[in-house]
């Protein structure tokens, strides 16, 4: 990582980032995306983070914005793909009909299903990003609960998200008005049997991608698995036919 940035992070964040420089053998880049600006808000993530084979970038809507809280989060999802070997849930190209659209829903999967893990870790080491959090998943469930979404998206996004708070935030407030919202569309029987079979399996990426394809109702012809080897500068995609 550039040492402008680095020098800005706390001592363990700074830690963390040389740490998964090291154990990778590949850099961690800070690159400043302007467009990542229109997301400066409260509830709103701005910063973001892509992997391969060659490196890692931290995405940066301004060179001024750098939280450690948020570095930490990106640097967490790093070191899961480059450090740990952890597959990416991607899209498989041989899939028909391909589209873009299916690209991007699932990186959106991926990357839920990676919070599972990774925001409890942030939250051990960054107790106050419990506040973050709790602001979106408020913004979540009040959107599930407009009656005007599409109820395939509705339904993958409750299941997941009830998840998510029950694993990572079960003392928060708005687990009750997740579980109105649940019993309002009629899927809270889905989502708890959801979230039972899920948890148990998240140290095993490759289980937990089967789990979620299933309860969410994802084609597995659409997806492979994709994991990184910084040593010899490949990846390697494994259907999940």
């Amino acid at each position: 990582m550039q040492a402008e940035y680095l020098s800005r992070l706390s001592l363990d964040i700074r830690s963390l980032a040389e740490e998964v420089e090291r154990a990778s053998g590949v850099e961690v880049v800070v690159r400043v995306a302007p467009e990542r600006a229109r997301n400066l808000t409260d509830q709103s993530a701005p910063l973001a983070c892509e992997a391969n084979p060659n490196g890692a970038e931290l995405l940066i809507p301004s060179p001024d914005y750098f939280p450690d809280g948020s570095v930490l989060h990106e640097l967490l999802h790093v070191r899961r793909f480059l450090v740990e070997g952890v597959p990416r849930l991607v899209d498989c190209g041989a899939y028909e009909p391909w589209s873009p659209h299916i690209r991007t829903r699932l990186t959106r999967h991926d990357n839920s299903i990676e919070h599972l893990i990774i925001v409890p870790e942030e939250l051990m080491r960054r107790p106050e990003r419990g506040e973050h959090w709790e602001r979106v998943m408020k913004r979540i469930w009040k959107e599930l609960a407009v009656e005007g979404l599409c109820e395939v998206d509705r339904r993958q996004a409750a299941l997941a998200n009830w998840c998510f708070i029950q694993h990572v935030l079960p003392d928060s407030d708005v687990l009750t008005c997740a579980w109105v919202v649940l019993g309002h569309f009629g899927l809270g029987d889905s989502a708890q049997r959801f979230s039972e079979a899920l948890i148990p399996v998240l140290s095993s990426k490759e289980m937990a991608v089967r789990v979620w394809c299933e309860h969410l109702g994802v084609p597995l012809e659409m997806a492979a698995l994709e994991y990184i080897n910084t040593h010899n500068g490949t990846s390697t995609e494994v259907s999940l036919v």
